[in-house]
């Protein structure tokens, strides 16, 4: 009995609890409150009060600045709700009314089909999802080229995010579209809450660092650019703090354009705003790189001796870091030992993805080949890049182009 009692209590305290957040959050949230009052008016059948209400939101809606989904989701919400308390011959008169929310509808559904298959396609590059062509999704991203939605900045800037994961244009057509994509997301951004304006910006971040890695150099400076304007507009920021890993990748950025002062600004600048735990380490990460890009391999191997990294991810880049600096320094002996141990130290982390896995590994592999080529005196540079061209999913394969380029 005791234990029956001690079950329902905590039920109750469960169900207490549950309707305490759903309270606070209606309080925090403006649009909730406005959409819950008018349901309460339609159940108590104040009508005219309801229309009122539903006219004034509108207005409110329509006088804020943003316009990505959910402005497009809430008025034709406000719609629905408007013609759900209209009698059959009163609706038939709002046929304008109706075309509109057919409009609206059909905006919220583009866009946010658009976005979600632009994420599928994102997520596919690196974990290999199987799944079958989306239903609509060519008609829709032709729909979106045409009026009347050409012209409404979030369905168009999502249609082109689409059309860019798809990669199925020549170089050139997406570069085209990269420029057009970038020029219309930076000044329709501010129409935009600010959970999708990084989402917008990181997509963009994310196909320029694709296409360095794909040997067009000119979109590594667009990447440090888009990085630089991400941080003056504060995008970047999760609950007031830098990723780790977002932190880092900024750094590698600037380094890989010889933007040294520059990284090394920012990384003492920034720093106060890394998790607490994982401060140390990854400043440490940071400044090993930018000493490993600028050739003082001795200070490199010495901060990594300082730090010991608790995901896979960061352990992986120290070990990078190890490998150039080796290299750099023409310590090839140390260099050998440690390409001998590297794959087991790869497939030991069972919590990494298989591809990533795959393409640690054929980056060890590759490193030993170049090494190999050295000792022969006489490097087929040619073959080596061609190889590589062959296959850019290797890990790390600027660097391995670089030191390939390098060779004499």
């Amino acid at each position: 009995d005791a234990i029956k009692k001690l079950s329902y209590v905590s039920s109750d305290l469960t169900k207490l609890l549950e309707g305490y957040f759903v309270w606070k959050e209606t309080q925090e949230n403006k649009i909730e409150q406005e959409f819950l009052l008018i349901k309460v008016l339609q159940k108590r059948k104040l009508n005219d009060y309801s229309k009122t209400k539903i006219e004034q939101f509108k207005q409110e809606l329509e006088q804020q600045p943003e316009r990505d989904a959910n402005y497009f989701y809430h008025q034709a919400s406000l719609n629905y709700l408007y013609f759900d308390q209209l009698k059959t011959h009163e609706a038939a008169k709002e046929f304008d009314t109706f075309l509109e929310s057919i409009k609206l509808l059909d905006t919220f559904y583009f866009t946010m089909k658009l976005k979600y298959a632009h994420a599928l396609k994102s997520w596919n590059k690196v974990l290999r999802l199987n799944f079958e062509k989306l239903a609509l999704i060519d008609a829709i991203t032709q729909k979106a080229t045409e009026k009347p939605f050409a012209n409404i900045p979030i369905l168009n800037i999502y249609n082109k995010l689409y059309t860019l994961s798809e990669r199925q244009d020549t170089p050139e057509k997406l570069n085209d579209l990269f420029f057009s994509l970038k020029n219309n997301a930076i000044q329709h951004l501010h129409t935009f809450e600010r959970k999708t304006q990084t989402e917008v910006i990181l997509s963009l971040i994310q196909f320029c660092n694709e296409m360095g890695n794909e040997g067009m150099p000119h979109f590594r400076e667009e990447l440090f650019n888009l990085y630089k304007f991400a941080i003056d507009n504060k995008l970047l920021l999760d609950n007031g703090h830098f990723l780790s890993i977002t932190f880092y990748n900024i750094v590698s950025v600037a380094c890989n354009i010889t933007k040294f002062d520059w990284a090394a600004l920012f990384i003492e600048q920034y720093n106060y705003l890394l998790p607490d735990d994982e401060k140390k380490d990854i400043h440490n990460l940071s400044l090993d790189l930018l000493e490993c890009s600028r050739g003082n391999y001795d200070i490199a191997i010495a901060l990594l001796q300082e730090v010991k990294f608790k995901h896979y991810n960061f352990s992986m880049t120290a070990k990078y870091l190890t490998a150039r600096s080796y290299y750099g320094q023409g310590n090839f002996y140390a260099l050998f030992n440690f390409l001998d141990s590297y794959p087991a130290f790869v497939r030991r982390h069972t919590h990494m993805p298989e591809v990533l896995k795959e393409r640690l590994l054929q980056f060890s592999s590759f490193l030993r080949k170049i090494l190999k080529q050295q000792e022969t005196r006489n490097p087929d540079k040619e073959a080596l890049l061609k190889a590589l061209n062959e296959n850019r999913k290797i890990a790390y394969i600027s660097w391995l182009i670089k030191i390939v380029q390098a060779l004499k």
